[in-house]
């Protein structure tokens, strides 16, 4: 659910926040330090549906299941918002801008 609240924060915010999952360490000793972790994938929290759209090293841009997209001024009348979503929420998720803004 959008809110304009949840809008506004879109707009204000300086950046898209990236995380990084790695895999964990499968040494249950105690003597292992220093061990380096393997990173799996890096992903980001869908600004719809707030699941992780999950980018994996030499994965193609094709094969994604979201990403970032750029919501134009023409759509909102406040500037382009930046937001990430999965490929399967973006049309709702611009369905429900429109409403939202529709109505002010």
């Amino acid at each position: 659910m959008i809110t304009s609240q949840k809008i506004d924060e879109w707009i204000n915010r300086a950046k898209i926040e990236k995380f990084e999952q790695y895999k964990e360490n499968e040494s249950k000793s105690y003597l292992v330090k220093n061990t380096k972790k393997e990173k799996l994938y890096d992903y980001y929290i869908c600004d719809y549906c707030r699941l992780p759209i999950k980018f994996y090293p030499n994965q193609k841009s094709y094969e994604r299941e979201g990403g970032k997209a750029t919501i134009p001024n023409s759509l909102i009348g406040k500037g382009n918002i930046i937001i990430m979503a999965h490929n399967r929420c973006i049309k709702s998720l611009i369905k429900e801008v429109e409403e939202i803004l529709g109505r002010n």
